[in-house]
């Protein structure tokens, strides 16, 4: 039983906390159509990516409220992927919306009792009608987008605290855009998740969130994207295990969590445009044996430098991928005097870049193709920092870009250091060696051993089948009653009594068709060629 429990324990779900969304844009004045275009396409920029990333949905289900004079339901609370169209229209409802009706809405009149209560109310409805599989969301966050004040905003909610269903409730954020840029660098100038700040006893008070943003692409996409991390605190992440300054043999467990720093390029369908992979690692990406890739191409890539940017100001928490060594060319294809010019440009180049203790960041080029009459975008271009290296080589990486970051995690700065804690991590990190050099080298992880033992698995594996197939072959052709199987149920049915003349008769026609399908076989493949022509 405990060894059961340990192994629950040792596991976790995969985005399994995901909450359902529900979308409420409200264009009260001062909302305005500079506003909605800046709000419209942030969220369909996160909607497009959230449909595109492969694994469990990082948004399971969605739904898109307009509120003007009444709350009007653009799309109904639905799964996310295989409904981006949809929310594309729903988008294009809300500018069409806004450029029509401008800022004629009144601030005092306000429906957002009406939408919350509606929203609520739907999830409640359907929250024990889904059947997706593997779905556990079994909760609803509710976004209140618009220019009006957190506090107006949340006193309309207090209004319907008696009347909304808060046990499948999240929390509710009241999100206020303001249109000039008078923040911090991030766009995030106040955000409040003690509640609303209205007194009130009521229990929903508590579940409400006021949030200020900048309307710019920056402040919105780094609140959007915020939807795509994993809302899971059902179990910790990982164990940093230390040893123990004791002599008991315990050891230090430290638990934590794992924040992704940007999307995996892997799950997105334009993967390639962000990492460049050598010809073996492409052809275990795209073939299954290696008999379908021998003969495979692969591009020759051109990156466009753009900027140097000093060492100590690359952040390690950008930097992603397959590390890359780059080397002068020694193609033999290329001119003799060419050649050696290339390799002296190298090698000043890298002397130089390691004298400033400088990279360089540059942009994947495409290939020049010819102009086609088009509205789809050109693919997207990645891009990557060439790190110089003391022996005239460079190292390549990829960076990540805005549309692949996600927000930092909940930072634990500020807080006052204990005393008890300093002196024990003290102890536990001197008992641990201190390496003057890191060779990777010394370092096994037992991939040899695991690879053969795999490879004689799948041996024995083959051979017990091919004993099976042999013993279920030499069983069917041994005489015997036919066996019958009903319901689960085996039975033996005897032959019937056929009289010796018929059977005799049988076995020569059954030799005879024998003797034409073997003269048959047997037919050269010329004279068949010949019969054609």
């Amino acid at each position: 039983m405990s060894k059961m429990a340990s192994e629950e324990t040792s596991k976790r779900n995969l985005l399994g906390r995901q909450p359902a969304r529900s979308i409420l844009i409200d264009i009260s004045s001062p909302f305005d159509h500079h506003v909605c275009g800046t709000l419209c396409d942030s969220l369909e920029n996160l909607f497009a990516v959230a449909c595109g990333l492969a694994g469990p949905s990082r948004i399971p289900m969605v739904s898109i409220f307009l509120l003007t004079a009444q709350p009007e339901l653009l799309l109904p609370l639905s799964s996310l992927k295989g409904n981006l169209s949809r929310i594309q229209n729903a988008l294009r409802t809300i500018k069409t919306s806004v450029s029509e009706v401008g800022n004629c809405l009144p601030r005092h009149i306000s429906c957002i009792p009406q939408a919350v209560h509606q929203a609520t109310e739907q999830f409640r409805r359907q929250v024990c009608t889904f059947t997706q599989p593997g779905l556990s969301m079994n909760q609803l966050e509710v976004i209140i987008l618009g220019c009006r004040s957190g506090e107006f905003v949340s006193r309309q909610i207090e209004a319907v605290s008696d009347t909304v269903h808060i046990q499948h409730l999240k929390r509710i954020v009241c999100v206020t855009l303001t249109p000039q840029l008078c923040g911090s660098e991030d766009g995030l100038l106040d955000i409040s998740s003690q509640g609303s700040g209205v007194s009130s006893t009521s229990v929903i008070t508590g579940l409400v969130d006021t949030l200020t943003l900048d309307a710019d692409c920056v402040s919105l996409q780094n609140f959007f994207h915020g939807w795509l991390t994993d809302c899971g605190s059902d179990s910790e992440h990982l164990h940093i295990v230390l040893p123990s300054k004791y002599t008991d043999g315990s050891r230090l467990v430290l638990k934590c969590d794992l924040h992704e720093g940007i999307l995996n390029p892997a799950q997105l369908p334009y993967n390639t445009a962000y990492t460049l992979h050598p010809e073996s690692a492409t052809c275990k990406l795209v073939f299954a044996s290696t008999s379908k890739a021998a003969g495979i191409t692969v591009p020759v890539h051109s990156i466009y430098i753009t900027a140097l940017i000093h060492t100590a100001a690359v952040c390690e928490s950008v930097i992603f991928g397959l590390p890359l060594m780059v080397q002068p060319t020694s193609c033999w294809k290329v001119d003799w005097d060419d050649l050696e010019k290339n390799q002296q440009n190298f090698k000043a180049l890298c002397h130089l870049l390691h004298k400033k203790d400088m990279v360089m960041l540059g942009q994947m080029e495409h290939p020049v193709q010819p102009v086609k009459a088009s509205s789809h975008p050109p693919p997207p271009c990645g891009w990557f920092i060439l790190l110089p290296g003391p022996n005239i080589s460079l190292l390549l990486k990829s960076v990540a870009v805005s549309e692949l970051l996600l927000p930092a995690g909940p930072g634990q700065g500020g807080e006052e250091l204990s005393e008890d804690s300093v002196d024990l991590l003290a102890g536990v990190l001197d008992q641990i060696d201190v390496l003057e050099t890191f060779n990777p080298l010394g370092l096994t992880s037992g991939l040899f051993d695991s690879l053969k033992c795999q490879t004689k698995g799948n041996r024995s594996m083959s051979q017990a089948k091919k004993r099976e197939i042999e013993k279920e072959t030499f069983t069917s052709g041994c005489s015997g009653p036919p066996v019958n199987k009903v319901r689960g149920v085996i039975t033996a049915t005897p032959f019937p009594q056929v009289p010796s003349a018929i059977y005799t008769a049988h076995s020569t026609q059954q030799q005879q068709q024998k003797q034409h399908r073997q003269h048959r076989t047997k037919k050269p493949l010329t004279s068949f060629l010949t019969e054609l022509e």
